[in-house]
């Protein structure tokens, strides 16, 4: 699949916070062709600015906030990719409008707030699909396919290792580093792998518990202190360049996001799944691995690779290899597939694989691990 598609409703989309991500996926959903970015909406005008230089001359109007915008309503969809404490109210208020929309993960950083979330699109019957790429990149797709056919037999175990070392650049240098902010990095970036969890594993999670630390972002440098201004820029293994937008000091005192953890859970049917995250790894990779009653699939993000092993006698097969071909678009092939099937959700009223329920399921499962973790690994059980 290309993720191109021009027949159709073309739908008239508004962006909601023109960072990097948000332009990135308006970008899709303009290559798609079956939406026209018209709108952004930021409260910053040099985000409007670039968001325009990238977007072209489909936007017609540009907005400070999202309720400018909503006055204004002449337009379809929403993509949503403000800020993570942002996503709530925008997502409520954008679907009383009667808007559908892209929502980036994670819908709510409270589980008050993505009931809320959740409440509403079932209320309004909106379109809802949340920016859970992953579902729908092609290795990822594969191994659910491969793992639902029972080629490693029944499935009873996940393991999961996210070494994550854009942590600086990408969590420790602005806004994502304060819980105030994101309701902790297990939301904010584990909340990707827990929805793929609660994907393979296909049941409620029962019990969780967790543990977590601060090891290396943090400490007791000034709030206002940046890396341009810092007179330990040359020799600091974590200072940005001045031409990056993220230059906050990551040891700054406002830093209270973790950066490491480790999180336990077991499902309903069984299936048990260990998650394990840190954010000062000297590489970025996701690593799973999916093991059954005869054998075991491994993924590796980085080499995008499929890994299957057999164990004597239960399959024809000891060991196989799966890579895919030539794959188009961000996230393994995943961005142009989540607006494939976030048009045909619209087209027919139908909830899309990336759904508003998933998205609650996988920020209830990072709360609840934060909340573990506070009480020093204390185990929680669900209904």
């Amino acid at each position: 699949m290309s993720g191109k598609s021009s027949a159709g409703k073309v739908f008239r989309t508004a962006l909601i916070g023109c960072g990097t991500r948000g332009i990135s996926l308006a970008e899709g959903a303009r290559e798609h062709g079956r939406f026209a970015v018209v709108a952004v909406a930021d409260p910053r005008k040099e985000n409007r600015d670039l968001a325009r230089t990238k977007l072209g001359s489909t936007i017609v109007q540009e907005f400070e906030n999202h309720r400018n915008l909503l006055k204004w309503g002449q337009f379809d969809v929403a993509i949503i990719t403000s800020p993570d404490f942002a996503h709530e109210d925008q997502a409520v208020e954008c679907m009383k409008a009667g808007k559908d929309l892209l929502l980036e993960k994670p819908i709510a950083i409270t589980i008050p707030g993505g009931k809320r979330v959740v409440e509403t699109a079932r209320k309004t019957r909106r379109i809802v699909i949340v920016g859970f790429v992953l579902r729908y990149a092609t290795l990822f797709a594969k191994a659910k396919e491969l793992v639902d056919q029972g080629l490693i037999g029944n499935l009873t175990t996940i393991w999961v290792l996210h070494s994550v070392a854009s942590g600086s650049e990408w969590y420790f240098h602005d806004w994502h580093a304060t819980f105030k902010n994101t309701g902790g990095l297990l939301l904010q970036k584990g909340s990707h792998d827990f929805d793929i969890i609660n994907w393979f594993a296909g049941s409620r999670i029962n019990y969780l518990s967790a543990l977590g630390s601060q090891d290396f972002f943090g400490g007791h440098k000034p709030d206002t202190l940046t890396c341009p201004e810092c007179p330990d820029k040359d020799t600091c293994t974590e200072a940005l360049p001045n031409n990056l937008p993220r230059v906050q000091c990551a040891f700054r005192k406002e830093v209270d996001c973790l950066d490491n953890h480790l999180v336990l859970m077991q499902f309903a049917n069984g299936i048990k799944a260990t998650y394990n995250e840190c954010h000062y790894t000297p590489d970025n990779n996701r690593e799973y691995i999916f093991i059954g009653t005869k054998g075991k699939l491994k993924l590796d993000d980085n080499l995008g690779k499929l890994f299957i092993y057999t164990r004597p006698k239960t399959l024809m097969i000891d060991r196989m290899e799966y890579q895919p071909g030539s794959i188009v678009g961000g996230h393994g092939g995943g961005d142009p597939k989540l607006f494939m099937d976030l048009a045909a959700a619209i087209d027919t009223r139908t909830q899309p694989l990336a759904s508003v329920q998933a998205g609650f399921e996988s920020i209830q499962v990072g709360l609840l691990a934060h909340e573990s973790i506070r009480q020093g690994g204390k185990p929680i059980r669900l209904p």
